[in-house]
């Protein structure tokens, strides 16, 4: 399976075989597009991804109080940063669809793995596996609901959020009961 190359290298030499031998393979030609815009070199020969960029710079806006003075400028910020994970500028497809599920996946692994992620009080206390996925959920729906609904991308981002959630959802134990009562939570607001 595609995403299962962890080499980008190689993911990236087999989509231009493929489309060698088929010029008409048009997934294909979007896998590769869509490789170019998620991935680039960075010093050292390794690979850099854009979409993780993106997501951890949108969760810097977590962190900022929106007023009339910054507005703009934390506008433009966002912007840029769903530019990168291709949903502003990109035609949502299911070449897409796919391409953010891999992410969405990778993401979601990372935070489970991660110490820093997994701890509290500077590090040194270990988190319930149930606080953490409250706080990777939470996560997704800050970056995915409420801060582009403070600029008006809330339709903007619903592709990626359905997709970020059914992920969550598939990986996480009791991850349909977590989303179900966050749903909940939102309807009463």
């Amino acid at each position: 399976h595609y995403f299962e190359i962890e080499d980008i290298e190689k993911r990236q030499r087999i989509l231009e075989q493929r489309i060698a031998k088929d010029p008409e393979a048009r997934d294909d030609q979007e896998r590769l597009k869509l490789l170019h815009k998620r991935f680039q070199i960075k010093t050292g020969a390794a690979w850099a991804d854009r979409f993780m960029h993106g997501w951890l710079m949108i969760r810097v806006l977590r962190e900022q109080k929106v007023n009339r003075f910054n507005q703009r400028k934390l506008k433009h910020y966002l912007q840029t940063e769903l530019i990168k994970l291709c949903v502003l500028e990109y035609p949502c497809s299911e070449v897409l669809k796919a391409e953010w599920k891999d992410f969405a996946y990778r993401y979601i692994l990372s935070c489970a793995d991660s110490r820093n992620y997994r701890t509290a009080i500077l590090g040194f206390v270990p988190m319930k596996d149930e606080t953490i996925a409250w706080k990777i959920l939470r996560e997704i729906d800050d970056l995915t609901r409420v801060i582009p609904a403070q600029f008006g991308y809330e339709k903007e981002c619903e592709p990626l959020r359905a997709i970020m959630l059914e992920t969550y959802t598939g990986m996480i134990d009791h991850g349909e009961e977590y989303a179900a009562q966050l749903m909940k939570e939102l309807e009463k607001q």
